[in-house]
């Protein structure tokens, strides 16, 4: 499943970002087969709607790799983890890393998944 909900530009735009990723995190429970959540969720893992999103059906795929900041790649610091790769517990994580500057303003997240 791509995302890409709003950033957080207001009080409006916080909201509907944390009930879209809510509702992701209901589609994947609901979901019988594993689902893959991927994109720019413009939330850092330290916020609500993060947490809200990140289910025992869905795992953060940096867990255990280290903040990798992805955004602005157009300055040095600081830059934040908003675009994330999230995986449901039956897939591995082989190796997780932040990939080169392909002319956004967005370091792409790049992921080697054990899927069984």
């Amino acid at each position: 499943m791509a995302a890409h909900p709003p950033p957080p530009l207001s009080a409006d735009w916080t909201d509907h970002r944390d009930r879209q990723l809510a509702a992701i995190g209901r589609l994947a429970v609901e979901e019988t087969l594993p689902v893959i959540v991927a994109g720019d969720l413009n939330t850092t893992p330290w916020s609500h709607g993060f947490r809200t999103l990140v289910t025992h059906r869905l795992r953060d795929s940096a867990i255990g790799w280290g903040v990798q900041a992805t955004w602005n790649a157009r300055v040095l610091v600081p830059r934040l983890p908003i675009d994330h790769l999230l995986v449901p517990p039956e897939i591995g994580v082989h190796s997780r890393s932040v990939g080169p500057d392909l002319g956004s303003d967005h370091l792409p997240v790049e992921a080697v998944l054990l899927v069984p």
